[in-house]
């Protein structure tokens, strides 16, 4: 299927990255988590646009280096998770783009911390007489992770 769109758009003389303007870059692991791809899609389009073997700032390096001038300028938005080498890449190449970050790591990362500051705070109330105070943690600690609830 992409094979048959850049075939089409070869044709008509357009390049496959002339409209890219807002795009998402993520790596995906396969064979168990031992290898990894680096991917390229157009948030506009929902379509993958490159894909590279491997991860890290000299995978990412292949893609911007096929495009043109142009075709950076035109990128305002990149979609990405946390790691830096995604965001070292992009701002070397293009330096007018925003970056989102995906609801998907906010979650998680979201989480994590309220994972650790609820495990923090029952450490610290291991003293006498502070049952009542752990209790209502953990109260704060279910109404925080279930926010979701509330906002329907």
């Amino acid at each position: 299927m992409w094979v048959g769109r850049s075939v089409k758009a070869l044709s008509a003389g357009t390049g496959v990255f002339d409209d890219l303007v807002n795009i998402g870059i993520d790596e995906n692991s396969y064979k168990k988590g031992h290898k990894y791809l680096t991917l390229v899609v157009n948030h506009d389009t929902n379509t993958v646009v490159w894909v590279g073997i491997g991860i890290g700032k000299t995978v990412l390096e292949g893609f911007f280096g096929l495009l043109n001038d142009k075709q950076k300028a035109n990128i305002k938005a990149v979609s990405r998770d946390g790691a830096g080498w995604i965001k070292d890449t992009v701002e070397a190449n293009c330096p007018n783009a925003i970056f989102c970050i995906d609801p998907f790591h906010v979650v998680s990362w979201v989480t994590n911390i309220l994972d650790r500051v609820l495990l923090l705070l029952l450490l610290v109330c291991q003293t006498p007489g502070s049952k009542q105070l752990i209790i209502r943690l953990s109260f704060l600690f279910i109404w925080l992770t279930d926010l979701e609830i509330l906002i329907i």
